[in-house]
């Protein structure tokens, strides 16, 4: 009968929670304890509809982890058939080892998923643009004089600005909108 006290885990994990105490008599289908796999672990994402048809598995992710100094790269391995009807976005999945055991099952991580690895664009620092009245403006620099150019901005990380509109590349701009002043015309 002893050979009745071991059960065999169907994986290799950790206890989470003990539903039983030792020398409990348990009954058929009653859960003893509940495992926790912690390699690999999956990251569980969603991209908004717009970007849906370019998500394809085997897609670079760059996951983030608050209490991990460096980003760890992924790639997708899984992805929704459907779109959810309520966020209009497709959930993915992304297999991320953990064999140094640093991450938990169940910790929050964001996710960037490279959608193009060749795009470009035009990054501005968050000084060198003035926002007044709903409007954003940079200072660029045209003959020597700097004038108003409003700019239309996208993704905000780190301290810098993606510019989608308003400045091409080469644009000299004043680093700080603080600085620039409308210039005085005398008649």
């Amino acid at each position: 009968r002893l050979a009745d006290t071991v059960i065999p885990a169907p994986f290799d994990g950790l206890v989470d929670e003990r539903h039983v105490a030792p020398g409990a008599f348990v009954q058929i289908g009653m859960p003893i304890v509940r495992l926790v796999r912690d390699n690999p672990l999956h990251f569980r994402g969603r991209m908004p509809e717009r970007y849906s048809r370019r998500l394809r598995v085997g897609q670079e992710v760059r996951l983030r982890v608050e209490t991990v100094a460096q980003p760890r790269v992924v790639y997708v391995t899984r992805i929704s058939p459907t779109l959810d009807p309520l966020s209009r976005s497709l959930l993915f999945e992304a297999r991320v080892e953990n064999a140094d055991g640093r991450l938990w099952a169940g910790i929050f991580a964001e996710a960037e998923v490279v959608i193009d690895s060749a795009a470009e664009t035009i990054v501005v620092p968050e000084s060198a643009l003035a926002e007044f009245a709903g409007v954003e403006k940079a200072w660029k620099v045209v003959d020597g004089i700097a004038r108003e150019q409003i700019v239309l901005t996208g993704e905000r990380r780190d301290g810098r600005v993606e510019v989608v509109e308003g400045l091409v590349p080469g644009d000299t701009i004043l680093g700080d909108a603080g600085l620039g002043r409308v210039a005085q015309v005398k008649p």
